[in-house]
């Protein structure tokens, strides 16, 4: 029961401001590197959606890898900006599940009170 009430919660933080722009900006990153692998590595549409998505998670399996030097430059920039929005994602819904659970501890004292 523990597990659903937390995942309620994190699921409440989901649809705040901060957290929508943040998966969107990700969301655009995404595609950005999808259409930019697709172009210039000449990877089908599935194959550059899922190196752009390894690379900014970091959880590269190296069965892709870009092969022209104009390709390996972008990556650099591209792991730089997309990690640096995935993990300030993260820390988002780090912080909304912390507030939200530091509230119910507020409201839970000042219920028994």
């Amino acid at each position: 029961m523990i597990f659903g009430h937390s995942f309620k919660k994190i699921l409440k933080g989901l649809f705040s401001p901060d957290v929508l722009s943040l998966f969107v900006l990700l969301f655009l990153i995404l595609i950005l590197g999808t259409i930019f692998y697709s172009l210039h590595e000449d990877w089908s549409v599935i194959d550059s959606f899922y190196f752009s998505a390894m690379t900014i998670t970091t959880a590269g399996f190296g069965d892709l890898h870009p092969s022209t030097d104009t390709s390996k430059l972008f990556t650099v920039f591209y792991i730089f900006l997309g990690l640096g929005v995935v993990l300030a994602f993260v820390q988002t819904l780090v912080q909304h599940s912390h507030h939200e659970k530091l509230m119910s501890r507020i409201i839970h004292r000042e219920n028994k009170e």
